[in-house]
């Protein structure tokens, strides 16, 4: 059936963009495969009293419709578009699907001036067996044209689906908030059906952040406080405060020897100088002192005077 309606439908719609307002519209009407009516008898005997049998009844009716759709559409001059209604009327089955798909866009022409791009948008493209008493609002918008007779085309794609498997995508998607519900549209490729499922309101997305720090010293203990807190509301949810144990911190130094002190392993504070030990280092890495090296009165080494 899809095929029968495309060809039947392959011509585009003129749209006339006279600066004022008027529209005309012109319908189809498109019956699907009818079946005659026809008995089938069979002979049945018996000799009992109380016989019975069943009589299976059978029908199979063409689906038939109109669907009217603008013909000619003048937009306003001030506002620069124009409305119009699309009409389905008729009895399908429960299986089958009247799509009535307008173009997206179409470019709008006028003598010696750029073309523009106009744009369609209709809130209904898809009829079931029960709704054929909803109209379809569409919306032409073509805010860039000037002054001038414009003109220009565009298509409705008329197809009626049969037990359409539905390939539906994603058209429009929110993200769930701690503030806000979040939902994803879907809609069928094929038949343009759409339904819309609500996520519910999200979590709170955190992040983790240090504040009131205080470093610790040698001798004195820091601190600071541990903030959990949402990037979408800014709701604080926690706050937690942590202490910091105050610490030397303790490095290792060898030391040469001197004139009057052999080599020594010092451990000391590298912050505030604290030793925490000192030793000699002895044995075979001992070094002794070095006694001075008086020349001319005067030790090469450290300078003490003889």
């Amino acid at each position: 059936m899809k095929t029968k309606l495309t060809n039947f439908l392959s011509f585009g719609l003129v749209l006339s963009t006279i600066l004022s307002n008027d529209i005309s519209s012109f319908a189809y009407d498109i019956p699907v495969d009818n079946q005659d009516s026809s008995i089938e008898t069979i002979e049945y005997q018996s000799t009992n009293d109380n016989d019975f049998d069943a009589t299976n009844i059978f029908a199979q009716l063409s689906s038939i419709y109109k669907v009217t759709i603008p013909k000619t559409i003048v937009l306003n001059g001030i506002e620069k578009k124009a409305n119009y209604l699309v009409k389905a009327e008729g009895d399908i089955a429960g299986y089958e699907t009247l799509s009535i798909v307008p173009d997206d866009n179409f470019e709008l022409h006028s003598t010696n001036k750029n073309s523009v791009l106009s744009t369609i948008n209709q809130d209904k493209t898809a009829w079931h067996f029960d709704d054929f008493n909803i109209d379809a609002n569409g919306s032409i918008n073509a805010n860039d044209i000037t002054a001038g007779k414009w003109t220009g085309a565009f298509n409705f794609n008329i197809n009626l689906i049969r037990d359409c498997k539905h390939n539906f995508i994603i058209k429009e998607s929110k993200k769930s908030t701690c503030k806000t519900e979040g939902y994803n549209t879907y809609e069928c490729k094929e038949c343009k059906k759409t339904y819309t499922e609500f996520l519910g309101k999200g979590e709170h997305d955190i992040t983790l952040y240090k504040t009131n720090v205080v470093e610790p010293t040698c001798t004195t203990d820091g601190s600071y406080e541990l903030v959990e807190e949402c990037l979408d509301c800014k709701q604080e949810l926690s706050r937690t405060k942590y202490i910091v144990e105050k610490k030397h911190n303790f490095v290792s130094k060898r030391t040469s020897p001197t004139c009057t002190e052999p080599a020594h392993f010092k451990v000391y504070c590298s912050k505030c100088g604290f030793v925490e030990d000192d030793y000699v280092i002895t044995g075979g890495n001992g070094r002794p002192a070095l006694g001075h090296n008086y020349v001319n009165g005067k030790c090469t080494r450290c300078g003490k005077k003889q």
